[in-house]
């Protein structure tokens, strides 16, 4: 793969972001992974990055000081795996944090906001990739599929280059956060589907069942430059392979 590429890998100590990151190095892609800076395990992240082979940047998520970094570090690719859950929100507010600042409104679409104007303030139109979900529309009624509807439509309308990818449920044994009933929900839906898929829908199976972190990696480091997936809405059941 070309030693070209550049990626810059916003919501990289998630669960897919570490993923993400580990298979763009080992493809040898150049890559930058992102850690808030005002994370509290920043040098541990530091660290373990660095281990892997790639660069950390702590730029804000607000101002100039993102897209600078983009333009800089010449940045070909952006991808965008922020997200949040319910969960955290109420632990940030028994801490006595503000839940607000943990919403899907705040982190699922806010943060891909200010993302995608950093990439276009940047000036270079880098490729932006970004991790959605099925069902996502801005009149969803959930919170959650309705910020990852307007996520999308901000991506859509911006001057750059970009593809979408949404998935269903991401689980897998190796997740460090603990989702005991989305993986039950998972394996309750494959089954359903390994049903319905004997039965002819073959491409329904595809679409909805689980994926874990390492095969939905490497599905979307193949999107940057691939002509055929610009400006696509996409889903698991015409990339799978």
């Amino acid at each position: 793969m070309s030693s070209s590429r550049v990626a810059f890998v916003a919501g990289a100590t998630g669960y897919t972001g570490q993923a993400v990151v580990r298979r763009l190095v080992a493809d040898g892609v150049r890559v930058v992974a992102h850690v808030r800076p005002d994370s509290p395990r920043l040098g541990e992240w530091c660290e373990r990055f660095i281990a892997l082979g790639a660069e950390v940047n702590a730029a804000m998520w607000t101002g100039p000081e993102m897209g600078d970094a983009i333009r800089e570090l010449g940045v070909t690719e952006v991808y965008g795996l922020t997200g949040t859950t319910m969960k955290r929100a109420r632990s940030l507010a028994r801490s006595g944090g503000d839940a607000a600042d943990a919403s899907h409104e705040a982190v699922d679409y806010g943060l891909t906001r200010h993302l995608v104007d950093a990439s276009v303030a940047a000036g270079t139109r880098p490729w932006l990739v970004y991790l959605s979900s099925l069902g996502a529309s801005p009149s969803a009624r959930g919170s959650y599929l309705r910020a990852r509807g307007r996520a999308e439509v901000a991506i859509q309308e911006a001057d750059l280059p970009w593809s979408i990818l949404r998935a269903s449920f991401i689980t897998g044994p190796d997740r460090g956060e603990s989702r005991p009933a989305e993986r039950v929900g998972a394996v309750l839906g494959n089954g359903l589907l390994a049903v319905a898929a004997a039965f002819g829908g073959k491409r329904l199976r595809e679409r909805y069942r689980s994926i874990d972190a390492d095969g939905l990696a490497a599905i979307l480091v193949a999107l940057p430059g691939d002509e055929a997936r610009q400006g696509q809405v996409l889903t698991l059941d015409a990339l799978r392979g």
